[in-house]
């Protein structure tokens, strides 16, 4: 179950303005190294205790959350850089 206060703790670290990516490769390469740098961090923690709902620590909950955070930042700027290069003309 999760719990009620998670997109409290989510949403102030998402940016606060939707990009458009002039590419999207390397934006979506980018992306994926920024998560991969973040393994030592959890391996890290899960070895302080195992990422569980009920016996997480602060410093598990802000990883969580600042993972979401990405992820949803992510989502939302490949989302936004659709929807604003849909109008663009295809090249004759």
């Amino acid at each position: 179950m999760v719990p009620r206060d998670a997109p409290a703790d989510v949403r102030p670290l998402t940016a606060a303005k939707a990009r458009a990516f002039e590419s999207i490769r390397p934006a979506v390469l980018a992306y994926l190294d920024e998560s991969h740098a973040e393994l030592d961090r959890l391996y890290s923690l899960d070895k302080q205790l195992a990422f569980d709902a009920k016996n997480g620590s602060a410093e598990h909950k802000q990883f969580a959350a600042e993972r979401l955070a990405a992820g949803a930042t992510m989502l939302r700027d490949l989302w936004w850089t659709a929807w604003v290069t849909s109008a663009d003309e295809w090249p004759a």
